[in-house]
């Protein structure tokens, strides 16, 4: 059985990749059922994890954008007295 090479699991474009090179293993013959299943387990389990991982980043994005969104405009001070207008 020849070497069968997988990509850094890093990104989405990576784990399509992967797929794509199992799916070119399984059919050329390079890749037997026993293994195929462990790489596309794996692959799934990369997708499942990028698929949380974007998920908690854009609550922590979203989270930080209410924060920005709830502060007081600047130059006003939190807890102090508003400046009377002038006579």
């Amino acid at each position: 059985m020849s070497e069968f090479p997988i990509p850094y699991l890093e990104d989405a474009a990576a784990i399509q990749i992967g797929y794509m090179q199992a799916l070119y293993g399984i059919t050329d013959h390079r890749l037997d059922p026993k293994r195929a299943r462990l790489v596309l387990l794996a692959l799934d389990g990369a997708r499942s994890n990028l698929k949380q991982m974007e998920a908690c980043v854009t609550a922590v994005a979203n989270a930080a954008a209410d924060r920005n969104r709830k502060k007081q405009p600047a130059g006003v001070k939190r807890g102090g007295a508003k400046r009377q207008p002038r006579a």
